[in-house]
């Protein structure tokens, strides 16, 4: 399954709906995810975020695409290893599962659940445009799922809608077999729910693939928080939709994936930007030793070749 192959399918959902609706619909899901006393609300009474149907196809057109980017993007972190199922929570659409597919090609097998029933028949009508693993799809709130081993357990954007994660985290770990990974919105609240989550399942006995390059507690000061970003190229609807002038948009994150025995950790992750000047480069990074801020000339030799093709978010085996 491929990028191309997802956006054929997204757009085949669209049907009559007509622009403005759709650019309406998606009005109305920011408004309602952003405004702290409407997600109170939806959380504690435990209620789908999408309440009609072209909420949900303007959902598949203007946020499917870029989760589905950065879940490739992070999946490809996992250590090479055969993947043979996954259990993807809060499974929206499908777009864990999407993504997972795309990284994996041993992946035969895949349990959605997801509480929305509608989109569960939007998943199951989008896999059919591709080579799609085995699905079961279950319509059910996490809080009451059955931790049933899988190889890989992908919760994505949907932490932070809960009132409390513990419980989930600690099902989600037990039914990893290999890896877990949890991701969440690029914010300070998203980043506060990867860290919670991060420290659990530490504390479960859990090992750290990324994106820390240690296990010990995490550096970040008061008023800042970790999170990365991929670009996603904008279909002319989705920038229509948006109202967006630019053939892009970057799509922002925190994350954490575990793993189940230990791997090697990076060096260094990069926290930021690389600002890159004649003859050296700015960096900063989190090390074992905590936040640094390294300025990597050419006397540095191969670590300068890699400081100048590294990107925000990239790993450097050297400080």
């Amino acid at each position: 399954m491929n990028f191309e192959t997802l956006i054929s399918a997204i757009e085949a959902e669209i049907g009559s709906f007509s622009l403005s609706e759709l650019k309406k619909a998606r009005e109305n899901l920011t408004n309602r995810y952003r405004v702290e006393e409407q997600r109170a609300s939806i959380t504690a009474r435990q209620e789908t975020w999408m309440q009609t149907a072209v909420e949900r196809i303007s959902y598949l057109v203007t946020r499917m695409p870029a989760t589905y980017k950065a879940l490739e993007h992070l999946l490809q972190q996992i250590p090479a290893t055969p993947i043979h199922s996954v259990l993807d929570l809060g499974a929206g659409p499908g777009t864990g599962t999407w993504a997972a597919s795309a990284v994996f090609p041993s992946l035969i097998q895949a349990t959605l659940i997801e509480q929305d029933a509608d989109l569960i028949e939007i998943g199951q009508r989008l896999a059919k445009h591709s080579a799609f693993p085995k699905a079961e799809w279950k319509q059910g709130c996490l809080s009451t799922f059955i931790p049933l081993p899988h190889d890989l357990v992908i919760a994505s954007y949907v932490l932070g809608e809960l009132k409390d994660i513990s419980e989930v985290v600690k099902k989600s770990w037990d039914a990893a077999q290999q890896f877990l990974i949890l991701v969440e919105p690029g914010s300070q609240k998203g980043f506060a729910t990867i860290l919670q989550a991060r420290q659990q399942v530490l504390d479960l006995g859990g090992y750290l693939v990324g994106p820390c390059p240690h296990a010990g507690a995490c550096p970040m000061p008061p008023g800042d928080w970790c999170h990365f970003s991929k670009r996603v190229e904008r279909t002319r609807l989705h920038r229509q939709c948006k109202e967006g002038s630019l053939g892009y948009e970057d799509e922002k994150f925190s994350y954490a994936i575990f793993s189940k025995q230990p791997y090697p950790l990076s060096q260094a992750r990069i926290l930021e930007h690389p600002q890159k000047r004649s003859g050296h480069v700015h960096l900063r990074v989190c090390t074992s030793k905590g936040i640094q801020k390294a300025i990597i000339s050419k006397r540095h030799k191969d670590l300068y070749k890699q400081a100048q093709d590294a990107k925000w978010g990239d790993t450097l085996k050297v400080v």
